[in-house]
């Protein structure tokens, strides 16, 4: 075994091109109605330490995962979505499939490209270089450009990558572009199921989603060489061109020039099979991405990671024409074209390959003042989330005072306490104004107190009137006796205006003018009447007033 000295390290900022997803194994993979739940275009990553917490019943829960009974999960959840998530992602279309989750650093649970996928996808690109157009007959050509890990010259133990942390992932929504027809009549469409390819694009049918970091975002990671240690091994064919590789630039352009001629092949490709939908959107991503290629190696494009596609793996070493890779014979796949699927990410209306990322040297400087940067971040993410998680505490107190006064109206409510039930709803409607539970009863309540109102002004406008009634009648009693005595014309008719005039003035006994006012008052009435009626003409009925002898001598006076 060989001592490794390392003897040169590179700090490399990666910033993601296209959509890019690093599997964490099929094991991992987020089920619906297991691990995550979909409710108004969100996709909530579920908690189950913080479902316990929250009070769900996990004997229910378990049957309802065990059945991955989304929709029985999800009512259960109810109301504590967000209580018992870890995560929210936008949900770009609707799939039958597993999601397809991203590898994450078990500590901060923040996605990370491995070192060893970095690695990976630079050794193929190594190999491809090393073979310089050479076909490899089997694997185990390879140990002779690669060395033989047993043997501890293998070339890969001299270039390592370092893991690199990003922020955080998205959904992204990705559909296989495939070949459909037979023998030289094979055009672009999209496969929509297993026996399904239309030229025509649709979100929908046998797509899946992928967690994925998107174009824009930042990692760092650092690339290290032990030139040194590879030095003292022998018998390496091709010793000459490896070391190229322990130069920073001419590696990144071994790898520029690589990603060059599969990005010329791809579009070469969909240019040929461009009669299905959005292959101009495809074609121009690519085109986008080989502009920011540097020509002098001080960066450079790499293709990895999922929906890579054979011919971004080890095998692209055997087509320089990705429009002409054959057709299988034999088995399952006989008669068919080699090689003629791609997965396509869609994201923002976007349409490209998978897994492009630019690496570029970074000053140890400029890192420490990202990490600056990162910290402030997190720290105003940190008390925004601090913020957010007030304002649901306060929002979940409000609810809780919310439905105390509602209970609490309904209680005044039964108790026929109308006015007080009000209050309890007016004051529950501020706490919660878009609430349903006070609507129902304050305007049932609203309705009984308006027409227990209306009834009450209409019994005290009968008692105005009444009282005015009243007022009146007074009022018009307090007057003169021979006031009172001027409309009646009856003998009857005079009595009752006596006794009414002298009991609403309290008036116990006639004074004498009084009685020379009904004195007047009788011959007038008997000076008006007809000669056949004066006959018939008596004043007895005045000894309900009047004494008996002053009647009689008044009556004599009729009579004479």
């Amino acid at each position: 075994m060989y001592m490794e000295t390392m003897n040169e390290k590179y700090n490399i900022e990666i910033t993601v091109l296209s959509p890019l997803s690093i599997g964490a194994g099929a094991e991992k993979d987020l089920v619906k109605g297991v691990d995550f739940v979909e409710k108004d275009k969100k996709v909530y990553l579920l908690n189950l330490k913080k479902m316990i917490r929250n009070g769900i019943d996990i004997q229910s829960l378990t049957t309802y995962f065990a059945d991955k009974n989304a929709g029985a999960v999800l009512k259960m959840l109810e109301g504590k979505l967000n209580a018992v998530s870890d995560k929210q992602y936008d949900l770009p279309a609707n799939s039958d499939n597993d999601i397809k989750s991203f590898i994450k650093n078990e500590l901060s649970s923040k996605p990370i490209i491995p070192g060893s996928s970095l690695k990976g996808a630079v050794r193929s690109v190594i190999l491809h270089h090393l073979l310089a157009g050479q076909a490899l007959g089997s694997s185990k050509e390879e140990k002779n450009y690669f060395g033989d890990s047993t043997k501890g010259d293998e070339l890969m133990r001299f270039i390592k990558f370092s893991d690199a942390e990003f922020n955080e992932t998205a959904l992204v929504n990705t559909k296989i572009f495939n070949l459909q027809g037979s023998g030289n009549n094979w055009q672009g469409g999209w496969k929509h199921s297993g026996k399904e390819t239309t030229n025509y694009y649709k979100a929908t049918g046998f797509n899946t989603l992928y967690e994925s970091i998107l174009p824009g975002q930042q990692g760092i990671c650092s690339i290290m060489f032990s030139k040194n240690a590879f030095d003292k091994i022998e018998n390496h064919i091709k010793k000459s061109e490896k070391e190229k590789l322990f130069s920073i630039n001419e590696f990144f352009q071994i790898i520029n020039h690589h990603t060059k001629n599969y990005i010329r092949k791809e579009i070469n490709f969909f240019e040929k099979y461009s009669t299905a939908e959005k292959t101009d959107e495809i074609i121009n991503s690519l085109k986008h991405i080989s502009t920011q290629i540097p020509e002098d190696g001080s960066a450079c494009i790499l293709k990895m990671s999922a929906g890579s596609g054979f011919h971004s793996i080890t095998g692209d070493w055997q087509y320089d024409d990705y429009t002409a890779t054959g057709v299988w014979t034999g088995g399952r796949s006989n008669g068919k074209q080699k090689y003629k699927s791609r997965k396509i990410a869609n994201y923002n209306d976007c349409f490209s390959l998978m897994g492009f990322v630019k690496l570029q040297p970074i000053s140890e400087q400029e890192i420490v003042k990202r990490k600056e940067i990162q910290v402030e971040k997190e720290r105003q993410i940190a008390a925004e989330k601090q913020a957010e998680q007030e304002r649901i505490g306060q929002k979940q107190k409000q609810l809780a005072d919310y439905y105390n006064l509602i209970k609490q109206a309904d209680a005044l409510f039964n108790d026929n306490k109308l006015i007080e039930a009000k209050s309890c709803l007016e004051q529950a409607q501020i706490l919660v104004p878009d609430g349903k539970k006070h609507d129902e009863l304050l305007t049932k309540i609203s309705k009984i107190i308006m027409e227990q109102k209306e009834i009450a002004d209409k019994e005290l406008a009968v008692l105005a009137y009444q009282k005015q009634a009243e007022a009146d009648r007074l009022a018009a009693n307090q007057v003169p006796l021979t006031e009172k005595l001027k409309t009646s014309s009856k003998i009857q008719t005079m009595i009752g205006n006596i006794k009414t005039w002298m009991k609403l003035n309290n008036i116990e006994s006639l004074s004498e003018t009084d009685i020379e006012a009904i004195h007047t008052k009788i011959k007038e009435i008997f000076t008006s009447l007809k000669s056949r009626d004066k006959n018939n003409f008596s004043i007895k009925p005045l000894l309900e007033i009047l004494n008996e002898e002053l009647i009689n001598q008044w009556s004599k006076e009729i009579e004479s």
